[in-house]
């Protein structure tokens, strides 16, 4: 089988030329795992035990952990820069496998609130502080809600009298609607990882079935299937 040795060798460099391995480090991978952690440390607005209007009574500090895909590749990539900060945004279709959930309320991929950090630019489903690589712990600016709460996860800033540069904090806050009023408040880090290594062996397999398959089609009629 000389000549399907030779093709199969060929094939396995293309799929290791074409992707980045789990380990290695750069932005031309094309898709990150974005896990967030945090604690929700204040209660805002607390109620006592007796009012039927008000909160549960809330176990603090409360953990925060979720995490999201974000495809690098695929979808379009905004650079902003101003007042000396550089922010990397990316829109809706980057964002997937999205497990976020907060002080007992969950969010999807559909939640996702588009933020706004220059006025005149379009907005992106979320904001780091730097382009993604494995090890990577940007700043995050990211917001969720439904008719039950609305979460931010980082806050952006610009421009404004407060914060007349621009950046992105650690806040982390939930505005709770139903089935009572709260604001929750705490912080949040990011931290960046490459796809697991399943991800990355079906990759591989798929593109050397995909070469074997061209193989088939292209070998010569009167080459022999072995090779004595």
């Amino acid at each position: 089988m000389k000549y399907f040795s030779m093709a199969a060798s060929a094939s396995a460099l293309v799929c290791l030329a074409a992707l980045t391995l789990p380990g290695s480090t750069g932005a031309d991978a094309a898709i990150y795992t974005v896990n967030v952690t945090g604690s929700f440390t204040d209660d805002m607005f607390p109620m006592g035990p007796g009012d039927p209007l008000g909160p549960p009574p809330l176990d603090l500090p409360a953990p925060f952990a979720g995490s999201f895909d974000v495809d690098t590749s695929t979808a379009p990539i905004q650079h902003l820069s101003e007042g000396g900060y550089t922010m990397t945004g990316y829109p809706d279709a980057a964002i997937s496998n999205v497990s976020i959930s907060a002080i007992g309320t969950s969010f999807l991929a559909s939640d996702i609130l588009d933020r706004i950090f220059i006025a005149g630019v379009p907005g992106s489903a979320v904001y780091f502080s730097e382009d993604l690589y494995p090890g990577a712990t940007p700043s995050i600016w990211m917001a969720f809600g439904n008719l039950s709460a609305q979460l931010f996860v980082g806050e952006g800033y610009c421009g404004n009298i407060s914060f007349p540069s621009c950046g992105i904090d650690s806040q982390l806050s939930i505005f709770i609607n139903l089935p009572y009023f709260d604001v929750i408040e705490g912080s949040v880090s990011a931290s960046v990882v490459a796809p697991e290594p399943s991800t990355w062996a079906m990759a591989l397999i798929g593109v050397s079935g995909l070469a074997f398959a061209r193989y088939r089609r292209v070998r010569p009629s009167g080459l022999p299937h072995s090779v004595a």
